[in-house]
């Protein structure tokens, strides 16, 4: 799986560049996600206080997302480009501040067993992880890019055309933003753990937004709690109850997962 993920990434750094076709590009990332069943996953921890267990139940009902601005990420690096020497020193500042300003941006895996998403996403075990069904979704406006992480040694390269522009507050050209979103698929190999993808959602800059915006996720399958999720500190059973009437009539299932008592796995029932 390793070396058919590197092939994907391979395509979509190709694709930034317009070295392949959109259509060439759908049909490879189609077919890589066919064979791992169109399933990709977000883990979260709603258990941390009623507010985030309330969220947590509005996502379930309404089927939204709160994609967020790369500010908001724990990697300094998101959506950061390698500028020349010749640029005006506040060059990285304003990259900085306009990614920030018109992207919102959804991150998902491909695993639903990984000890470290469990561990540094999924609350130490004490959260979820949230199935999706990509089986019949496609970027549904144009100004939206769904698309694998690449991971590279180097930062992308901020092409001179958007450095020697200003945009002075208005909406940035479709061939722009293309250019500056390749600096939010990319990040260093020492993630490659997370074989992440993202949805990311420009916005003009002729709106003033929140740092969360609601997007519209295609279906929910499975709901896996972690294997740690029932804790002193909660009422394990009233919270599960609740999440099985929101999630029966929906046909998503709620499945706890297990700690192995013999190898470093996390066993799915």
């Amino acid at each position: 799986m390793a070396d058919s993920r590197k092939r994907l990434e391979d395509a979509t750094f190709q694709w930034f560049d317009d070295d392949i076709s959109d259509n060439e590009y759908t049909e490879f990332a189609n077919k890589y996600l066919k064979s791992r069943n169109y399933r990709l996953y977000k883990y979260q921890n709603p258990f941390a206080s009623l507010k985030s267990l309330d969220r947590f139940r509005d996502q379930l009902k309404t089927n939204k997302l709160s994609l967020c601005a790369p500010s908001t990420f724990n990697d300094p690096f998101d959506g950061q480009f390698t500028v020349p020497d010749w640029a005006d020193s506040r060059t990285p500042d304003w990259i900085r501040e306009t990614t920030d300003e018109i992207w919102r941006i959804g991150c998902l895996t491909e695993h639903n067993d990984s000890l470290l998403m469990w561990a540094h996403y999924g609350a130490s075990y004490r959260g979820v992880c949230i199935e999706y069904d990509f089986s019949n979704f496609s970027a549904p406006e144009k100004d939206c890019i769904f698309a694998p992480v690449m991971y590279r040694d180097s930062r992308p390269e901020v092409p001179e055309s958007v450095i020697t522009k200003s945009y002075k507050g208005h909406a940035i050209p479709t061939e722009d933003q293309n250019q500056l979103s390749k600096g939010l698929f990319t990040k260093s190999p020492d993630w490659k753990y997370e074989y992440e993808w993202r949805i990311v959602k420009y916005c003009s800059k002729d709106k003033r937004i929140s740092k969360y915006l609601p997007f519209e996720m295609p279906p929910i399958r499975k709901i896996y709690l972690g294997a740690e999720w029932r804790t002193p500190y909660i009422d394990s059973d009233w919270i599960y109850q609740t999440l099985c009437e929101i999630c029966e009539p929906r046909g998503i299932d709620i499945i706890e997962t297990h700690l192995n008592a013999k190898s470093y796995t996390v066993d799915i029932l």
